[in-house]
């Protein structure tokens, strides 16, 4: 992370914001961020210590994915991937990350 302030702009700021919730039996998650995002979420476990975000396939619309795991030390390894509207189900990576407790 940088300290470096610009003296013309101020720091940019990202809220996000993930609803975890239970309905009709199936885990679901809404992710919202401050720059007006929504994504609706299907959440599944397939394997101790990850958790998949999947969300719904709109028409035209891209598909996304959100994986958080467990990793080693108590870390945090995360990865988002997209898939493009005419290819729902080919998820490509778009980031990933790794985050650990201070």
């Amino acid at each position: 992370m940088s300290s470096y302030r610009s003296p013309i702009y101020p720091a940019p700021r990202h809220d996000d914001l993930l609803v975890i919730y239970r309905e009709n039996g199936s885990l679901k998650a809404d992710y919202f961020d401050s720059e007006g995002h929504v994504i609706r979420y299907a959440v599944s476990a397939p394997e101790e210590h990850v958790v998949v975000f999947v969300s719904d396939p709109i028409p035209r619309e891209p598909r996304y994915r959100l994986t958080p795991r467990a990793g080693g030390n108590g870390a945090l390894v995360g990865s988002f991937e997209i898939a493009a509207p005419d290819s729902p189900g080919t998820f490509k990576p778009y980031l990933s990350w790794t985050a650990a407790r201070r």
